[in-house]
Protein backbone atom coordinates (compact mmCIF):
# COMPACT_ATOMS: atom_id res chain seq x y z
CA UNK A 1 0.00 0.00 0.00
CA UNK A 2 1.55 3.76 -0.63
CA UNK A 3 2.01 5.24 2.32
CA UNK A 4 -0.43 7.50 4.00
CA UNK A 5 -0.51 10.19 6.80
CA UNK A 6 -1.73 8.27 9.56
CA UNK A 7 -3.96 10.71 10.57
CA UNK A 8 -6.17 9.91 7.64
CA UNK A 9 -8.16 6.82 6.87
CA UNK A 10 -6.22 4.57 4.67
CA UNK A 11 -8.63 4.06 2.14
CA UNK A 12 -8.78 7.64 1.49
CA UNK A 13 -6.57 7.11 -2.02
CA UNK A 14 -7.11 8.80 -5.22
CA UNK A 15 -8.60 6.81 -8.53
CA UNK A 16 -5.27 6.61 -9.52
CA UNK A 17 -3.48 4.89 -6.80
CA UNK A 18 -6.77 2.73 -5.90
CA UNK A 19 -6.10 1.46 -9.74
CA UNK A 20 -2.48 0.84 -9.29
CA UNK A 21 -3.32 -1.34 -6.19
CA UNK A 22 -6.12 -3.73 -8.63
CA UNK A 23 -4.18 -4.23 -11.54
CA UNK A 24 -0.61 -5.28 -9.66
CA UNK A 25 -1.35 -9.05 -9.62
CA UNK A 26 -3.19 -11.69 -11.96
CA UNK A 27 -6.37 -12.17 -10.00
CA UNK A 28 -8.28 -8.79 -9.55
CA UNK A 29 -10.67 -8.14 -7.17
CA UNK A 30 -13.09 -4.96 -7.23
CA UNK A 31 -14.72 -3.98 -4.63
CA UNK A 32 -17.89 -2.01 -5.12
CA UNK A 33 -19.23 0.90 -2.37
CA UNK A 34 -21.56 3.74 -2.73
CA UNK A 35 -19.00 5.36 -0.57
CA UNK A 36 -16.25 4.75 2.55
CA UNK A 37 -17.10 4.93 6.37
CA UNK A 38 -15.44 4.03 9.46
CA UNK A 39 -17.84 1.43 9.65
CA UNK A 40 -19.29 -1.42 8.03
CA UNK A 41 -17.18 -0.47 4.84
CA UNK A 42 -13.89 -0.70 6.92
CA UNK A 43 -14.34 -4.06 7.61
CA UNK A 44 -15.95 -5.13 4.87
CA UNK A 45 -13.88 -3.78 1.74
CA UNK A 46 -10.66 -2.02 3.46
CA UNK A 47 -10.21 -4.54 5.39
CA UNK A 48 -10.39 -7.33 3.02
CA UNK A 49 -8.87 -5.84 -0.14
CA UNK A 50 -5.76 -5.12 2.44
CA UNK A 51 -5.17 -8.68 3.57
CA UNK A 52 -5.45 -9.90 -0.05
CA UNK A 53 -3.04 -7.44 -1.44
CA UNK A 54 -1.27 -7.92 1.75
CA UNK A 55 -1.17 -11.86 1.88
CA UNK A 56 -1.81 -13.03 -1.50
CA UNK A 57 1.08 -13.15 -4.15
CA UNK A 58 -1.60 -14.13 -6.91
CA UNK A 59 -4.61 -11.45 -5.85
CA UNK A 60 -4.82 -7.90 -5.69
CA UNK A 61 -8.21 -6.17 -5.02
CA UNK A 62 -9.05 -2.28 -4.64
CA UNK A 63 -12.02 -0.42 -4.04
CA UNK A 64 -14.25 2.10 -5.75
CA UNK A 65 -17.24 4.37 -5.31
CA UNK A 66 -20.35 5.27 -7.42
CA UNK A 67 -18.61 8.90 -7.71
CA UNK A 68 -15.48 7.00 -10.09
CA UNK A 69 -18.46 7.31 -12.62
CA UNK A 70 -17.39 5.71 -16.54
CA UNK A 71 -13.75 4.76 -14.53
CA UNK A 72 -15.79 2.24 -13.65
CA UNK A 73 -16.62 0.45 -16.87
CA UNK A 74 -13.14 -0.39 -17.61
CA UNK A 75 -12.16 -1.31 -14.08
CA UNK A 76 -15.02 -3.97 -13.92
CA UNK A 77 -13.93 -5.33 -17.86
CA UNK A 78 -10.82 -6.55 -15.95
CA UNK A 79 -12.16 -7.66 -12.71
CA UNK A 80 -12.29 -11.36 -12.42
CA UNK A 81 -14.79 -11.09 -9.55
CA UNK A 82 -16.70 -8.02 -8.29
CA UNK A 83 -18.34 -7.36 -4.70
CA UNK A 84 -20.86 -5.22 -4.36
CA UNK A 85 -20.46 -3.97 -0.81
CA UNK A 86 -24.29 -3.17 0.82
CA UNK A 87 -25.11 -1.00 -2.13
CA UNK A 88 -28.71 -0.34 -3.06
CA UNK A 89 -29.89 -0.58 -6.75
CA UNK A 90 -29.41 1.84 -9.53
CA UNK A 91 -28.77 2.03 -13.22
CA UNK A 92 -25.52 2.93 -13.04
CA UNK A 93 -25.13 -0.48 -10.56
CA UNK A 94 -27.28 -2.42 -12.88
CA UNK A 95 -24.82 -1.27 -15.95
CA UNK A 96 -21.74 -2.65 -14.02
CA UNK A 97 -23.31 -5.75 -13.12
CA UNK A 98 -24.36 -6.12 -16.61
CA UNK A 99 -20.94 -5.53 -18.32
CA UNK A 100 -19.05 -7.74 -15.61
CA UNK A 101 -21.59 -11.01 -16.07
CA UNK A 102 -21.41 -10.46 -19.82
CA UNK A 103 -17.63 -10.72 -19.55
CA UNK A 104 -18.25 -13.79 -17.42
CA UNK A 105 -17.16 -12.53 -14.15
CA UNK A 106 -18.22 -13.73 -10.69
CA UNK A 107 -20.90 -10.88 -8.87
CA UNK A 108 -21.27 -11.05 -5.48
CA UNK A 109 -23.30 -8.71 -2.93
CA UNK A 110 -21.40 -8.20 0.41
CA UNK A 111 -23.74 -7.67 3.18
CA UNK A 112 -23.35 -7.49 7.02
CA UNK A 113 -27.16 -6.53 8.44
CA UNK A 114 -30.52 -7.90 7.18
CA UNK A 115 -31.12 -5.07 5.27
CA UNK A 116 -32.08 -7.21 2.18
CA UNK A 117 -35.32 -7.99 3.04
CA UNK A 118 -38.54 -5.97 3.89
CA UNK A 119 -40.30 -8.06 6.21
CA UNK A 120 -37.08 -7.75 8.32
CA UNK A 121 -37.30 -4.36 8.56
CA UNK A 122 -39.12 -4.13 11.60
CA UNK A 123 -36.67 -6.24 13.59
CA UNK A 124 -33.55 -4.00 12.30
CA UNK A 125 -35.60 -0.82 12.94
CA UNK A 126 -35.63 -2.12 16.53
CA UNK A 127 -31.92 -2.64 16.74
CA UNK A 128 -30.46 0.92 15.00
CA UNK A 129 -29.91 3.80 17.44
CA UNK A 130 -30.85 6.28 14.12
CA UNK A 131 -33.91 6.49 13.74
CA UNK A 132 -36.65 9.29 14.89
CA UNK A 133 -38.97 7.83 17.17
CA UNK A 134 -40.53 8.29 20.69
CA UNK A 135 -39.83 4.98 23.35
CA UNK A 136 -42.54 3.17 21.09
CA UNK A 137 -43.37 4.78 17.82
CA UNK A 138 -41.22 5.11 15.12
CA UNK A 139 -41.82 7.83 12.51
CA UNK A 140 -43.11 7.79 8.99
CA UNK A 141 -40.34 8.58 7.77
CA UNK A 142 -38.35 5.96 9.48
CA UNK A 143 -40.43 3.26 7.76
CA UNK A 144 -40.43 4.80 4.96
CA UNK A 145 -37.14 5.25 4.16
CA UNK A 146 -35.57 1.76 5.82
CA UNK A 147 -38.35 -0.04 3.35
CA UNK A 148 -36.91 1.40 0.42
CA UNK A 149 -33.16 0.89 1.66
CA UNK A 150 -34.75 -3.21 1.96
CA UNK A 151 -35.98 -3.19 -1.46
CA UNK A 152 -33.04 -1.10 -3.11
CA UNK A 153 -30.42 -3.98 -1.14
CA UNK A 154 -32.65 -7.13 -2.58
CA UNK A 155 -32.94 -6.02 -6.06
CA UNK A 156 -29.23 -5.22 -5.87
CA UNK A 157 -27.98 -8.68 -4.37
CA UNK A 158 -30.70 -10.20 -6.54
CA UNK A 159 -29.10 -8.90 -9.67
CA UNK A 160 -25.64 -11.17 -8.26
CA UNK A 161 -24.43 -14.40 -8.73
CA UNK A 162 -24.09 -14.96 -4.64
CA UNK A 163 -23.96 -13.75 -1.01
CA UNK A 164 -20.84 -12.77 1.34
CA UNK A 165 -22.34 -12.76 4.91
CA UNK A 166 -20.53 -11.71 8.09
CA UNK A 167 -22.54 -14.45 9.88
CA UNK A 168 -24.06 -18.22 9.59
CA UNK A 169 -27.51 -16.63 10.11
CA UNK A 170 -26.79 -13.67 7.63
CA UNK A 171 -25.55 -16.30 5.23
CA UNK A 172 -29.10 -18.44 6.11
CA UNK A 173 -31.94 -15.29 5.99
CA UNK A 174 -29.82 -14.41 2.40
CA UNK A 175 -30.46 -18.01 0.78
CA UNK A 176 -33.86 -18.35 2.33
CA UNK A 177 -35.18 -14.77 1.19
CA UNK A 178 -32.66 -14.60 -1.79
CA UNK A 179 -32.67 -17.84 -3.23
CA UNK A 180 -28.82 -17.49 -3.67
CA UNK A 181 -25.80 -19.38 -2.36
CA UNK A 182 -24.22 -17.66 0.14
CA UNK A 183 -20.77 -18.21 2.23
CA UNK A 184 -19.85 -16.38 5.62
CA UNK A 185 -16.48 -14.22 5.45
CA UNK A 186 -16.52 -12.80 9.18
CA UNK A 187 -15.32 -9.12 10.00
CA UNK A 188 -11.72 -9.04 11.47
CA UNK A 189 -8.90 -6.19 12.26
CA UNK A 190 -6.35 -4.85 10.12
CA UNK A 191 -3.85 -3.80 12.63
CA UNK A 192 -1.02 -0.75 11.64
CA UNK A 193 -1.48 1.03 8.81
Amino acid sequence: FPSHDIRQEPWNLSLAERLVLFRKKKLRISYYSHRPNTSSFRYRVWNMAHMLNTKSSAISASWFYGIDGISLEDVVKDADVLVIHRSGYSSHLAELIRIAKRRGTTVLFDVDDLVFESSEVPILLNTLDVVNRTETHFEDQDWERWLGIAHSMRMAALSCDGIIATTEYLAKKAERYLSLPAVVLPNFIVTGK
